[in-house]
């Protein structure tokens, strides 16, 4: 019994992280098994000689498709309360490569509850059972200052925290509902 726990665990494990999980088939030492790796690949393709395109490319806790910003908390209990921070890098390109940004990007949340009139924080109330409106886990999304990585780029962080709590009802929660609003100023367009 204890071994077929243990290799459902392992099942269980393996596939929550997106894993590729096949049973090892045979008998005594001579156990065989052969898994596919999928291999995803995409790009974009951006006309930066002939324009100016502004890239904000997520750095840290990247989105399976590079163009997100994912936080994913995993397991919580009643009462816990997490962080996760992740960066997200700020430039533009022309001609092939990043030009100079005279002025810092204006970083803000869009959606959620913003407070505060730099809209660098708001809070979301998110489900995780069957009974709407529950407010089972608050998630809290804050922006950090801009950090200058150099006259071309700016790293941005975020930071969203989730609390569970009481009386949270067991189950999986989803927000998209927060997003991160990048504009830049005075970008010049000549050279």
């Amino acid at each position: 019994m204890k071994k077929y726990l243990l290799g459902a665990l392992l099942v269980i494990g393996a596939t929550s992280f997106g894993a590729v999980a096949v049973p090892v088939t045979g008998t005594g030492s001579g156990g065989t098994a052969a898994a596919d790796l999928p291999v995803k690949v995409v790009g974009t393709v951006l006309d930066s000689k002939t324009s100016k395109v502004l890239v904000v490319t997520p750095m840290k806790n990247a989105g399976v498709s590079s163009g997100s910003l994912e936080f994913d908390f995993g397991n919580l209990i009643e009462g816990q309360n997490q962080q996760l921070d992740g960066t997200f890098k700020i430039e533009v390109m022309g001609n092939g490569k990043p030009v100079e940004l005279t002025n810092a990007p204006t970083v803000t949340l869009v959606g959620g509850t913003v407070a505060g009139n730099d809209n660098k924080k708001a809070t979301v109330n998110v489900n995780t059972g069957d009974v709407a409106n529950s407010n089972d886990v608050t998630l809290t999304y804050i922006l950090s200052t801009l950090a200058k990585q150099s006259d071309n780029s700016y790293l941005g962080t975020l930071t969203v925290g989730a609390k569970v709590e009481t009386g949270a009802d067991t189950g999986t929660f989803v927000d998209t509902s927060v997003g991160v609003k990048v504009k830049v100023d005075n970008v010049s367009m000549t050279s």
